[in-house]
């Protein structure tokens, strides 16, 4: 053949080429491909024509048919391949859209035509196409990424290319916010990270290619593609305001500005929450979103940036206290120093401490003033601020040296006075704010010094004297009413500065040897015992008698007992025990007899003394005598011999205290426990007793007492049926083994019952019971009576213990007594032969 390529919409001619064509016409067909030519022409033997019928194809077998014969060339005929020359649009959103492609050879008709993007991201064969004309088909763009993508269309295996000639269109970010939004802004994440945020636009693509998000400068820790419209970004840790949200899709970016920020700090404690004016020391800020790192943080305490910031977590940040004065301060923490946005504010977070003094050196100086005192302590600050010093007056010369130092010049003075340094006009949670320091009682001037007291040294108890106290340091001018001259804790009724070397003091009423003391400021000095009132002059002291329950009235009757009420009078001891007494006059004392217990005669001593006097006594001879015992009745009158009983003795005077009474019966048989109750009861409990009566007696404690007796008697019973319960008291049952049979023991069943040893004994309802040991052994095997005490226990046995048996059964029970060893039983407990009479016979 000859033209071997043809248009795809036919009308070309072709030429065969051969020979035996024919020498005439018969009729030819032409074929190429699997369509006939449009028209076949004979030409002559060797040749025959073709008008190319349209159609699409590459290497396509071209054949000629005469009469019955048919010859064919293979791949000897191609269609001219398509060529793309344009499209509209030349773009698409990353899911794809419709565009229209032009070139020529798309063939004549819908012969399966097909447009393709050429991508790595995506793209591919269109979803759709559809044939238009042989220069025109529309196609379905599938969705992808990329830019300056060629486009074939594909017609019978050819392909037509142009190139750079599509893109897709390049990401937009819309929007972004926070997957957990603050209520209010919506775009805000924490600075440790690992927040979520949601990014909004278009053109992300259709899948998860290579996508990538970024916060401010950093990479988001994850990103994870959602749609073609939304991307999650796991968010790095960072600090700042406004951060941009960068989107990279198959080397294109979209970004979006100013859309998250970062929390800012937020400040929920520190500690210490105080500290020294100085500063210099550690705080701790406890908190939250403070970073993954250490930024350029920094942190303002008051209106003082804190020294030395370091970061330790997103909770915790540590800093240097700046120097500072200040109650309740602020604390700022300020990321990256941005924007005031971004600081994180807390009020009332720490308070500077108050100025302390702790001592003052040194501690004295002289009256006339001009000495160099140092206040010694913390928090005077860190700078010099210009300070102020009192002591008494307005210092000399004060100054600031350190945190821990001031010193100043005294101006004359006197006693203990006032001393302060004012730091700072406020900042302070004293003093109104003012920051001060005060050291009130550190120093004190020299003096004052009483040495005599020139004159009497004692008057009346009335009072009414005037006496010059002299000595040194009283003051260089009459101090007024920072002077104090005293008798004892009672102040003179008039006193007067004479000079710095005599006081004079107008004595009151009052009884006993006094300090003299001269108080100048604060400061004190005295005259130990110098002044002495008349002493008292005792004239009678009664009565010397009353009840041991106490309460009674001692009358002390003498003069210089004082004028006023309050004074102290003179000690009345009764015994060991100190009467309590009551000034009436200076003529009568009131004393109140103390609780007690009758002592043997002459009762107990008396001792009068002087008001203070620790020693002497007034009344040598006296002595006060407690009512004497009186037994009245006792509770129970008559008692068993056993003993054990609890006896009540009712009656008078048996002591205001407890003097550890004895109880006796009889002949000097004491109860075997006595107590004391009160001055009118006492229990005791009984001893083992022999039948019979006996007297009740009573003695104190107190050394050379008297017995008190009761005229009724304690009665115990006679006869032996009353004595023999008691006697068997003392009897204590031996163990015993009790073997029957369990096959025999159901209820209402009789049980005889042997006695290891050989005692019998038969059991009835009711009246069995023993303080002994009891085993009881349930014989699993039947066994005879005559067998029971030696029979060997079968293999089941039941063993039952008791202790303190009672056994609901009629007993009926043989015990041998032995009545003399029972009764040297007895004998011995009680150290005398108590056996009742009728029992020993």
């Amino acid at each position: 053949t000859v033209g071997y390529y043809g248009p795809a919409t036919g009308g070309s001619l072709l030429t065969f080429f051969g020979i035996n064509f024919g020498v005439v016409d018969f009729t030819s067909v032409a074929k190429v491909g699997v369509k006939m030519c449009a028209k076949t022409e004979w030409t002559s033997d060797s040749s025959v024509g073709c008008t190319l019928a349209d159609g699409v194809g590459k290497d396509m077998p071209a054949g000629l048919s005469l009469l019955s014969a048919t010859t064919t060339l293979s791949g000897a005929f191609s269609y001219d391949r398509p060529v793309v020359s344009g499209m509209s649009p030349t773009h698409s959103p990353a899911l794809g859209t419709v565009v229209t492609v032009f070139g020529a050879n798309f063939g004549a008709s819908a012969l399966g035509a097909a447009g393709a993007v050429v991508a790595t991201y995506g793209g591919g064969a269109c979803r759709s196409t559809e044939w238009k004309a042989d220069s025109q088909i529309r196609c379905v763009v599938a969705g992808g990424l990329g830019e300056k993508l060629p486009f074939t269309v594909s017609v019978g295996a050819q392909m037509g290319t142009l190139t750079q000639m599509f893109c897709y269109d390049a990401p937009v970010v819309q929007n972004a916010w926070a997957a957990f939004p603050d209520p209010l802004l919506h775009k805000n994440t924490p600075p440790a990270g690992g927040g979520g945020v949601t990014v909004i636009g278009r053109n992300f693509g259709d899948a998860a290619y290579s996508n990538t998000l970024r916060l401010g400068g950093s990479a988001c820790e994850t990103t994870t593609w959602q749609s073609d419209s939304q991307m999650i970004c796991q968010t790095p840790s960072g600090v700042g305001l406004g951060r941009g949200i960068t989107l990279s899709v198959v080397n294109r970016r979209a970004t979006l500005v100013n859309v998250i920020s970062y929390d800012r700090p937020v400040i929920t404690s520190l500690a210490p929450n105080n500290g020294p004016a100085m500063g210099a020391i550690d705080v701790t800020l406890l908190g939250k979103n403070f970073g993954a790192a250490q930024y350029t943080q920094a942190i303002q305490i008051g209106n003082a940036e804190a020294r030395s910031v370091r970061w330790v977590s997103d909770s915790s940040l540590l800093c240097q206290l700046p120097p500072n004065r200040g109650v309740d301060q602020q604390v700022l923490v300020d990321q990256m120093r941005l924007s005031p946005t971004l600081r994180g504010t807390a009020a009332a977070m720490i308070t500077y401490d108050d100025p302390h003094v702790f001592s003052m050196v040194p501690g004295n100086g002289p009256q006339t003033g001009g000495t160099t005192v140092t206040f010694l302590g913390v928090s005077f600050g860190a700078a010099d601020n210009q300070p102020t010093a009192v002591v008494g007056s307005a210092c000399d010369v004060p100054a600031w040296v350190s945190d821990s130092t001031v010193t100043c010049l005294t101006r004359p003075g006197f006693g203990k006075p006032s001393a302060t340094i004012d730091l700072a006009p406020t900042g302070c949670t004293k003093n109104g704010g003012v920051c001060r320091g005060v050291g009130t009682g550190l120093f004190a001037f020299d003096g004052p010094h009483p040495v005599a007291i020139a004159g009497k040294l004692n008057a009346p108890s009335t009072g009414g004297a005037v006496i010059t106290v002299t000595g040194s340091l009283f003051g260089q001018a009459d101090p007024g009413a920072s002077m104090t001259v005293a008798l004892g804790d009672t102040a003179c009724t008039t006193q007067a500065w004479v000079s710095s070397s005599s006081l004079t003091c107008g004595v009151g009423a009052g009884v006993g040897t006094r300090d003299v003391r001269v108080l100048l400021g604060g400061a004190e000095n005295k005259l130990s015992a110098a002044f002495s009132y008349d002493s008292g002059v005792f004239a009678g002291l009664a009565p010397l008698k009353g009840a041991a329950a106490g309460g009674g009235v001692l009358t002390l009757q003498g003069v210089n007992f004082g004028k006023v009420k309050g004074l102290e009078v003179p000690s009345v001891m009764i015994g060991s025990t100190k009467a309590a007494g009551t000034w009436q006059s200076d003529t009568v004392v009131l004393y109140t007899v103390p609780p007690g217990v009758k002592a043997a005669a002459p009762g107990l001593a008396v001792t009068v003394r002087q008001p203070g006097a620790t020693s002497g006594n007034a009344y040598p001879g006296a002595f006060f005598a407690y009512d004497a015992v009186q037994l009245t009745s006792i509770k129970p009158s008559v008692s068993d011999t056993v003993g054990g009983a609890i006896l009540t003795l009712t009656g008078v005077n048996f002591g205001g205290t407890d003097a550890s009474p004895m109880v006796f019966l009889g002949s000097g048989v004491e109860c075997l426990s006595t107590k004391w109750v009160s001055d009118a009861s006492t229990i005791c409990t009984t001893p083992p007793l022999s039948e019979g009566t006996y007297h009740v007696a009573w003695l104190s404690g107190v050394t050379n007492s008297k017995l008190a007796t009761l005229t009724a008697e304690l009665a115990t019973p006679t006869g032996l049926a009353a004595q023999l319960k008691d006697a068997l008291a003392y009897i204590a049952l031996p163990p015993a083994v009790l073997a029957f049979d369990r096959g025999e023991a159901a209820e209402g069943t009789t049980v005889d019952i042997v006695l290891e040893g050989g005692t019998s004994v038969s059991l009835a309802a009711g009246s069995f019971s023993g303080t002994g040991s009891v085993v009881v052994l349930l014989m699993a095997a039947p066994a005879s009576v005559g067998d029971a005490a030696t029979a060997k226990p079968a293999s089941k046995v039941v063993v039952l213990r008791f202790s303190g048996l009672r056994i609901d059964k009629t007993v009926e029970m043989t015990i041998p007594i032995d009545l003399t060893a029972l009764a040297a039983t007895r004998r011995s407990a009680l150290a005398a032969p108590t056996l009742g009479r009728s029992l020993a016979a």
